[in-house]
Formats: structure tokens, C-alpha cells, sequence
């Protein structure tokens, strides 16, 4: 995404391990699910979710230097995207009305352009296996449902992150990752998830704003929600990270941007024509609004 006349990356690659996650037997006691236990139950009900081939939204940006609005780099855009590439078509958008050409876009986490798309499975980067944890000797063989109640745990060995619990923040299970390897690609650093559901609410993320040849990092917050029964990023905030600057980067004014994702929605197709930049001229007329 584009300021101070370069580009900012967006998000994170994230990779982590898979696991199996199940009840334990009848009259048997429940055991306190543990981290890695609610990590495996988060990645396994985002799976449960089958992703849209097209999805539609509107990406409002809000850009602030210095608690000073950058209007510059604040602007509404609407898209259309393809997501088997995420390739798209996007326009300017005011109020209800799309307006200009169309330009070709590609959103995508840590690159330099803006964030999206509001589908992306942020825990879908990486899947590394190094070995089976060890199950107790009361441990039930395991079932291929997925129940609510997270008793024994049969986990394929995390090798992306250190998962710990950090205990609990405004009713959801907070926990902490710690890059195992690969700290420029494995950027999640917080996740807050439903104590009942174990629905992902928010994550935390480092990021970079890349400008004038710098990477520059920052911290962002993700929101979750639910659309259509799709798992979706709602919104971004991110602030400049001053705690990981280094001696390259001093004097670098705090920078914020806000991100929202509205109007998401799955249209069954899209013209094929959407996707390639080079017929934009010729559909001229029939371009989206």
C-alpha cells in the first residue's frame, strides 16, 4: 500500500504446525484444554470453512503521521478478487459510487501493497512436521470429530512458534507466539480466542512500512468476524513499532493506518476479463460499480 510516495507491507506469513483434537472417553475427567490444544481447535474450525472463489468489499483507509491526517494516502477503494491468485480488479470509491479507471491490484500479506483479502487464512503459510507429542496412557484413541469439550490431545509437533497461554484478556484465551525460526515470515505474536467457541476474535502481528528504501516495522492488530459463515478479517490497526527500530531508522515519526473491510461479499462468478489489466480498456464501459 502506498505513503510517503513508496509502498507499505502488509501482513505476515504464518505457519503453523496441525494437530488432532478430541474428547476424552466417558467418566473420564476433563482436563484444562492447554495452549497448543486451543491453537489446534482454532486451526481446525477455520478449516471446517470452505473459501469463497470470488469475494467483493470495500477497503477503507485512514493514514495519520504524527497524529496529523495523511489525506494523501487515505482513500476508499472497492474490489473485486479472484482468490485462487488474488488477483483483482479495484476502483475509487466515494460514498456509494465507483468512479476512474480500473486498476489491477494483487493483495496480499507482506507485500508492498495494501492488505487482503478479507479471506486470507492468516494461519495457512506454512505446515512443518518434526514428530508426534506423546499422548498419557489414558488417552482415548483419537476421533475424527471435532467436539466442543478439549480433553487429550494428540498434536503434531509446533515447529513454526513456541505457543504459551498468557492467560486471559476480556474473556477470550490469550496466547503468545514466539517465532521458532524465520521471524520474517512468522509474524504472529498474539491471539485472542473464544473461551467457548474457540473463535479467533483478534491477532497481533508485526509489520513493515516500507519507504524512501526503508523497512520500517510497525505492530499491527487484526479483527475477525464472521460473513456469510466465512471466517473474515473486519479491520487493521497499525502503529509504528518503536521497540524494533534499530540505529538505521531514528527520527521516524509515528505513523498509524486504519483499515476496514465492508460490503464483503461471495458472488457465485465473476467475468474472467476482471483479472487481466489488458482488456480493461476494451470493457471500458462495463467496468463495476
Amino acid at each position: 500500500m502506498r505513503i510517503w510516495r513508496a509502498a507499505r507491507a502488509a501482513l505476515i506469513g504464518a505457519g503453523l504446525g496441525s494437530a488432532s483434537v478430541f474428547a476424552p472417553a466417558s467418566g473420564q475427567e476433563t482436563a484444562p484444554p492447554n495452549a497448543l490444544a486451543i491453537l489446534a481447535r482454532v486451526k481446525a474450525g477455520l478449516r471446517m470453512h470452505e473459501r469463497p472463489s470470488y469475494v467483493v468489499y470495500t477497503l477503507v483507509r485512514h493514514d495519520a503521521i504524527d497524529n496529523i491526517p495523511d489525506l494523501l494516502n487515505s482513500y476508499t477503494l472497492r474490489i473485486w478478487c479472484r482468490t485462487a491468485d488474488n488477483a483483482a480488479l479495484s476502483r475509487r470509491a466515494f460514498g456509494s459510487r465507483t468512479v476512474g479507471n480500473a486498476e489491477f491490484i494483487t493483495p496480499a500479506f507482506d507485500k508492498p501493497i495494501d492488505p487482503g483479502p478479507p479471506t486470507a487464512d492468516l494461519l495457512d503459510v506454512i505446515r512443518q512436521t518434526e514428530g508426534t507429542a506423546t499422548p498419557s496412557p489414558a488417552t482415548p484413541a483419537p476421533s475424527a470429530s471435532l467436539p466442543p469439550v478439549i480433553g487429550s490431545v494428540s498434536i503434531v509437533i509446533e515447529t513454526n512458534y513456541r505457543v504459551t497461554s498468557a492467560g486471559i484478556d476480556g474473556g477470550d484465551d490469550h496466547l503468545r507466539l514466539e517465532a521458532r525460526r524465520d521471524p520474517d515470515r512468522n509474524r504472529l505474536t498474539d491471539l485472542y480466542v473464544d473461551r467457548s467457541s474457540y473463535v479467533l476474535h483478534r491477532a497481533v502481528a508485526h509489520d513493515h512500512l516500507y519507504t524512501d528504501g526503508r523497512a520500517i516495522p510497525e505492530r499491527f492488530e487484526i479483527d475477525f468476524g464472521m460473513r456469510e459463515g466465512v471466517p473474515v478479517i473486519t479491520a487493521i490497526h497499525g502503529q509504528t513499532d518503536y521497540t524494533a527500530l534499530d540505529a538505521r531508522n531514528a527520527g521516524v515519526p509515528l505513523h498509524e493506518v486504519d483499515y476496514r473491510f465492508e460490503g464483503i461479499a461471495f458472488p457465485a462468478d465473476l467475468p474472467a476479463w476482471y483479472f487481466d489489466p489488458r482488456q480493461y480498456g476494451a470493457h471500458r464501459s462495463e467496468l463495476p460499480v
